[in-house]
């Protein structure tokens, strides 16, 4: 294996968790299950109740990242960018424990109305999280020696009238 070879591993995993969870997350719906577990309007308008969203995007951060999403102090942004309505990626450094700043992300995302689905241990340190229909992922690791989060948060399009 290649020096670069891993870095460019670890730059895929967050977009690849994302996949993965979004993909396990709509099994089973393409049969129309999702707008059934939808609240109906009590005008009976289904089409009208299958294309709302569950609820307005999140207000942004000067920095471009969701409010919702509580990024543990001492942590710097090196770059957050949005390539598509309500996704967000974002990389941090800092001096902070890998473990300590792994267990700031999960301890804040529960406070903050999200749903763990899955944590793990290890060299990189991870989590994946939802929140109504949106999806997060959390991988903290080193990389020479310092500290790397990568972060990510897919939200499905809405579908306009």
């Amino acid at each position: 294996m290649r020096a670069g070879d891993c870095g460019v591993r670890r730059g895929l995993l967050v977009p690849l968790a994302l996949v993965v969870l979004w993909a396990a997350s709509a099994c089973g719906r393409s049969d129309g299950n999702a707008a059934a577990a939808a609240p109906v309007p009590a005008d009976g308008d289904h089409a009208a109740a299958a294309v709302r969203p569950e609820a307005d995007p999140p207000s942004l951060t000067p920095e471009g990242l969701p409010e919702d999403l509580p990024i543990p102090d001492g942590l710097k942004a090196v770059l957050v960018s949005s390539d598509e309505p309500g996704s967000t990626t974002a990389l941090f450094t800092g001096d902070l424990d890998p473990d300590d700043v792994a267990r700031s992300f999960e301890d804040g995302l529960r406070k903050s109305g999200w749903t763990i689905d899955e944590s793990k241990g290890g060299a990189e340190l991870g989590l994946l999280a939802r929140k109504k229909e949106r999806v997060a992922s959390v991988v903290v690791t080193r990389l020479s020696g310092k500290l790397h989060v990568e972060l990510g948060v897919w939200q499905p399009p809405t579908k306009s009238d």
